[in-house]
């Protein structure tokens, strides 16, 4: 069964992304929120709704497999990959990632799930995004 096309759908998560960085530098607690201004790159704020991104695979019969890209609360703190922003990441996903899986057979989750995670983003010379990864193979997966 081939893959003839990757969309994506912006989501939120369960909870939220924390700038740790501005949080140890003194951010103080208001209840939910924090008072202070964010200093890790990308956040709009100390502490912001967490963001997710649905990745539907569309087969050649019709079928759609989904999977949900999601990061960790802490992004950008202690070597881990940047705040994961839906509206920065789509379109990776929808050109990028796309152009990487739509006519591939989709017949060994193994083979394709190895090509995902070992995909290097090209501007940073690293792997792509964990949460990438994690969203795509889980639509392969399923």
């Amino acid at each position: 069964m081939k893959i003839t096309k990757v969309l994506c759908s912006k989501g939120r998560t369960g909870f939220y992304f924390d700038d740790q960085k501005a949080i140890k530098a003194g951010a103080k607690a208001d209840g939910s929120a924090y008072i202070g201004e964010p200093m890790t790159p990308g956040f709009t704020a100390v502490r912001q709704a967490g963001e997710s991104i649905s990745v539907m695979i569309v087969l050649e019969d019709g079928q759609i497999a989904q999977g949900d890209c999601a990061a960790v609360q802490y992004s950008g703190a202690g070597g881990r990959d940047p705040l994961f922003l839906a509206e920065d990441f789509i379109p990776f996903i929808e050109t990028v990632v796309a152009e990487k899986l739509v006519g591939k057979e989709l017949n060994s989750f193994r083979e394709l799930a190895e090509m995902v995670d070992s995909m290097i983003d090209e501007k940073t010379g690293k792997l792509i995004h964990t949460a990438i990864r994690y969203g795509v193979t889980q639509a392969l997966l399923d």
